[in-house]
Parts: C-alpha cells; structure tokens; sequence
C-alpha cells in the first residue's frame, strides 16, 4: 500500500540520484494511469503530487459510461466495485420552479474522489512507478533541449533532467508557470468551481441520481457517496462570491431552482478552483506533454471530467514510451492531434450546454423540451458521456 506520508529528504535525493525516463507531475487520474500506462512498457517513471494522498478534492464524483469502459479496456475493471461504486442512472434538473429528468447512458458510476485517486495511484506504484507525495515540482526551463524540474519539500530541494515530461497537475497545479508557451488562456466568463462534502446526505438526494440545482448566477450538483455522505460540486460566476460567500451562493441558487433546502449543507467546509473555462495554446513542446484538466477544460455536467482525464492518460502512454526510446517532434504533433481528436467535440458540445444555462430564457424553453420530449436532450448525452466500441474511440 503507498504510504500515507509525505517524501522525506532521503526519499527526495534517491530520486534525483537516478536516471528518469519519464517524470510525470500531478497523480490525479489522469496522471497516475498515465504513469501505470507507460510503466508497463518497460519505462522508468516517477509520479511527483504536491498532495499526500488520500486527499479531498473539488469534484462532482461522477464517473461517465465512457470513462468506466476506458477503465475495464486498460484492466482496471474491479476498481469501481472495489470502491463501491453506484451506478449512475440519471439526472434531476431543476430550474425556476421547473423540473426535467434526463436519462444517463448505462454503466456510469459514482465514487468517493479522495478513494478513486488513492486506488489509481496504488495500481501506478504496483506497476513499478515510483511516488513521490508531498513534494513541489516547478518547470525550471529546458537545457540543451532537456527539460530541467525541480523537486521540493518543506526541507530540501533538487533538480532533476528526465528524457520526458507529462504535466497532469489539474487546474490548480503551478507546474507550468515558468513556462510561457504553456500560458492558459482563460475565458472571459468562465465559473469557478466549488465542493463540499457533508457526512450525511440530504433527504433529496436519491442514491444513483444527480441532483443539479439551476440558477442565474450558477449550478449547484449534488450526489450520495458510497460511504452515504453528501457531495457538493457547484459552478459559480466568480461576481457573485463576494457578496454571498460559497455557502450563501449554494443557498441561493437551490433557493432559486424551486428544490428543498436542507440544514445538512449548513456549515461546510468549501474548497475552490480557479476559473474552469480554459484551454492552453498547445498540449505538447519541446519533450513536455500535458495531459488532464492541466491541457484544458470546460464546465462539465455528468462525469465528464474525470473521463476526459482517464483517456488522455490513456492515450498519451503509448506516444510517451515510443518518445523515450526514439523522440522526435512527432511525438508532439501526434499528442497535439490525439488530444483534439479525443475531447474537442465534447468539450465543445459542454460549451454550448453551459452557455444554455446562463441564460433564463433559454433554460426555460430547455427544460420544458427535455420534460415534454428528452430524445435530444438524451442523444446529447450519449454523445458526451456514452460509452463507445473501444474506450478511446
């Protein structure tokens, strides 16, 4: 089992004293399958997060049809039931007084996010990665063409040269700061995501069923956890924090959207992100690949995130290892294709739905369609978050 305490200086300098194929930084999921993906062909891999897991996370722990299927291509289908995973059956909308059901495609699953993360990271350390947690990686630049990271605890620093990097450090990782060609380019109206979690859950939150409270300054989702607590994900225009603060926001908009109100969220500890909207002016340079909401995201609704990182993960592995042995900029060229090939259309599919909900008008006329005639609404959904013949199709 890994061990639930951070690098310590020994741990730290044994790393940096050895050559490294590949270093991959951020060991969410896409960077830990990421890592077990690219171990497995025989490559020398250490996986560095800032966090020392398990840790919480910002998160509506939901996982896609499409994201489990990826999962069993990969042979990690007993993760989920090992975790206790629950079906995913559908979603409850609610806007304004108004309500909808929205049918989820079969084989989609929710799961604790702090248990996901800590199982893909143990099935990457069982693969022969190794982890470093609680250590502070920074792009220092590139010498010679060799990219240079540097590695930190609360007690010592090194710097380290592998042939290759993959940057999976999410939304709020610094990883690539230094690094201008790597600069996010954020949207102008992009929310911020907030999350709790309460240790019981509400009265009406059905097991199974994503409950998503719609209002003008935001959407609040909520789902039961396996361990029967309550978890919170909300998308939020950043204007309207100030004046009400998380807690008085989630309130407001449940308030707005018509659903009942219940103490149990009362008194939760938030955390947040930065503005979720984004995207990066390239996924790969230079032996540097990004992988996971770090090379872009958008808003999701239904267990989309989690998916798309599972299959860039997936999908950068064998591109990565081939670069080890033989790297040239098509290596590059190739992510940089495989990536738009894999999540553009669903990102930009979630784009248009998030720009629906903005707009009063046009939530109505959504909601009333979905409940008198759900095909399209639903042939949406499969699209997104469907599973499909071949994980990475």
């Amino acid at each position: 089992m890994i061990s639930r305490s951070a690098t310590t200086t020994e741990q730290l300098i044994g790393a940096a004293s050895r050559p490294w194929d590949v270093v991959i930084v951020g060991a969410g999921p896409a960077g830990a399958i990421a890592a077990r993906q690219i171990a497995r062909r025989g490559v020398s891999v250490l996986l560095v997060d800032k966090a020392v897991f398990p840790r919480p996370k910002v998160c509506g722990c939901c996982l896609s049809a499409r994201g489990v299927a990826a999962l069993e291509q990969i042979g990690l289908d007993q993760v989920l039931p090992a975790l206790g995973g629950i079906p995913l059956r559908r979603a409850v909308l609610a806007t304004t007084g108004r309500s909808a059901t929205l049918r989820i495609p079969a084989g989609g699953a929710i799961v604790s996010r702090e248990a996901l993360d800590a199982a893909l990271v143990q099935q990457a350390v069982d693969a022969g990665v190794e982890l470093l947690q609680g250590t502070t990686a920074k792009l220092a630049g590139w010498v010679n063409g060799s990219p240079q990271i540097d590695l930190s605890t609360s007690s010592a620093c090194v710097r380290i040269s592998p042939s290759l990097v993959v940057a999976a450090d999410g939304l709020q990782g610094g990883f690539l700061d230094g690094a201008p060609c790597f600069r996010p380019i954020v949207a102008a109206k992009s929310r911020i995501g907030i999350g709790g979690i309460s240790q019981s859950a509400a009265d009406f939150c059905e097991s199974g069923v994503i409950t998503m409270a719609i209002g003008d300054s935001g959407y609040v989702g909520t789902v039961r956890l396996p361990d029967g607590r309550l978890d919170v994900a909300a998308a939020m225009d950043r204007e309207c924090l100030r004046p009400f603060g998380p807690g008085g926001l989630v309130r407001r908009i449940i308030s707005e959207a018509g659903l009942p109100w219940s103490d149990v969220l009362a008194g939760l500890k938030w955390q947040g992100t930065p503005p979720l909207t984004r995207r990066l002016p390239k996924v790969a340079t230079d032996r540097v690949f990004v992988v996971g909401d770090a090379a872009g995201y958008v808003e999701p609704f239904t267990g989309e995130g989690m998916t798309w990182a599972i299959l860039s993960g997936i999908a950068v592995a064998p591109i990565v290892a081939g670069a080890v042995l033989n790297y040239s900029e098509a290596a590059v060229a190739q992510w940089r294709h495989d990536h738009r090939r894999l999540l553009a259309g669903r990102m930009m599919v979630c784009r248009a739905i998030g720009g629906t909900l903005r707009s009063p008008s046009l939530r109505r006329i959504s909601m009333a369609a979905v409940a008198k005639g759900p095909v399209i609404a639903n042939t949406i959904a499969r699209y997104v978050a469907g599973p499909r013949r071949g994980a990475l199709a």
